[in-house]
């Protein structure tokens, strides 16, 4: 039994579907293009389900259970709670030019490049919080309407999407580690993860659909594996994806498909 547990531990990666922990047998992959378009995520309230749980521990299931949908929701609700076209105002003010001065009276005539920082915190419901730096620092100053209106970028806990790059088009899913599953004995493996977004952009989004995709790469930043700047995922059945996506969503093999992200 005790054999079965450390094995199940190793298979941490598996999904969880109805609420109940299940073992999935099925390959890792990294994923170097996926479709933001009918991207949905989760981010449920609650720790989810242990994979090592028996049927008689109590966190065997999740708590509440997903709903008939999995609790999935469309990329452009995680920015319900940010004013989008304030956020492009700030993310255009910050992005006009800015003269490079070596001293009190001469201009060296280049442009300042600036950077701001975001940190992952990696709660039971996820987000990067800014950091607001100083003139001095490495990254120079954090514009002001940054702090007033990106202070707070929320993350998913899990992505469910589409991508054909293993050659057809096929749905995937990934999740992100958080602290609060320390019962995973996973916590000595979580380290510190910031989001690094340089001024000025080279393309400032001009409509809501634009802005969400652009917050979306920040916020999916921290399920890309750096080394291969690729998402590990799993492949996950229609029927999971309907659910999730919703089959009206979903992309065919014959359609146009939109641009991939990373």
């Amino acid at each position: 039994m005790k054999l079965n547990r450390i094995f199940a531990l190793l298979l941490f990666g598996n999904l969880i579907w109805n609420g109940c922990t299940t073992a999935s047998q099925q390959s890792e992959y990294f994923m170097h293009g996926i479709l933001l378009y009918n991207l949905h995520y989760r981010r449920p309230v609650g720790i989810g389900a242990n994979p090592v749980a028996l049927h008689d521990e109590i966190d065997f299931e999740s708590h509440p259970k997903p709903d008939s949908h999995f609790d999935c929701q469309p990329l452009k609700s995680l920015y319900k709670d940010l004013n989008l076209a304030a956020v492009r105002e700030c993310l255009r003010n910050s992005s006009k030019p800015r003269i490079k001065k070596v001293s009190p009276d001469q201009d060296s005539g280049g442009v300042e490049r600036n950077a701001v920082i975001f940190e992952l915190h990696r709660e039971i419901t996820p987000y990067l919080m800014l950091e607001e730096n100083d003139q001095d620092s490495d990254y120079g100053l954090t514009p002001p309407c940054f702090t007033a209106v990106l202070k707070k970028v929320q993350v998913p806990r899990e992505i469910f999407f589409q991508s054909n790059d293993r050659g057809q088009l096929s749905c995937y899913n990934a999740k992100l580690p958080i602290s609060d599953e320390e019962f995973l004995g996973i916590n000595a493996f979580l380290n510190k993860f910031k989001v690094r977004v340089n001024l000025p952009l080279d393309h400032i989004p001009t409509n809501d659909t634009e802005t969400v995709h652009l917050l979306a790469t920040w916020s999916l930043s921290p399920f890309l594996n750096q080394d291969v700047q690729g998402i590990p995922s799993k492949i996950v059945t229609s029927n999971i994806c309907q659910a999730c996506i919703g089959n009206d969503k979903l992309f065919l093999e014959t359609d146009s498909l939109p641009p991939k992200w990373p």
